[in-house]
């Protein structure tokens, strides 16, 4: 049934950022009063993102939407409601950052672990649960970012480990499409060009921080 389909999509989605969570939580070094605050922080962007795919699907069917909003909510996204979701969230990090109210490094730092072991949970879980086989290299690609960040965690500064995984990660699925004519992320088939912009506007921010200071 549709209905028992898009509860079990919603429960990997929820087991799976558990998962990543609890990952970050126990890697990271810092006090729990900042890991908490930290936390907080991803997850109220992470929110506002999947606010701002329902936004674009609803951009999209913007017709629809007058004549039956229920049917485009029912309606599933696509990699281009991810692009204004995408476009969106920087939007809002811009206003944060230019009011002082945000530190786009640390959020990236924050992130980075919990994409990467969120990623690799709702991979395996497709696997094994629905037997979908078209995640497998981007478990394999997970698996070894996962263990790449446990490796390098201690033995180099934070931000060149995440702007490595970053590189790791983007350059990666570029390769997946060229290989097999598609890559995807939480199901989202994404264009390589939105994964070569995320590394440029990464590596430009992590040079704006590191001539700032």
């Amino acid at each position: 049934m549709p209905s028992t389909t898009i509860l079990m999509t919603i429960g990997i989605l929820i087991v799976s950022l558990i998962v990543g969570i609890s990952f970050y939580y126990v890697t990271n070094k810092s006090n729990r009063k900042e890991k908490k605050q930290q936390i907080d922080q991803f997850l109220s962007y992470a929110i506002n993102f999947i606010l701002f795919i329902w936004a674009g699907k609803v951009i999209l069917q913007l017709p629809l939407f007058f004549q039956d909003p229920l049917a485009v909510l029912a309606y599933p996204s696509d990699s281009r409601s991810v692009y204004i979701a995408t476009i969106l969230i920087i939007i809002q990090i811009t206003y944060h950052i230019l009011r002082k109210q945000l530190h786009i490094l640390t959020l990236i730092e924050t992130t980075i672990p919990i994409f990467i072991a969120t990623v690799f949970m709702h991979e395996f879980l497709q696997l094994m649960i629905e037997g979908n086989r078209y995640g497998i290299p981007n478990l394999i690609l997970m698996t070894a970012l996962l263990l790449l960040y446990l490796f390098l965690h201690d033995k180099q500064s934070i931000r060149r480990n995440t702007m490595g995984i970053i590189a790791v990660f983007c350059f990666s699925h570029i390769s997946f499409y060229i290989v097999y004519s598609y890559t995807t992320v939480f199901d989202y088939m994404l264009h390589p060009i939105y994964f070569l912009g995320i590394f440029v506007l990464s590596a430009g921010l992590f040079l704006y921080d590191r001539q700032r200071n």
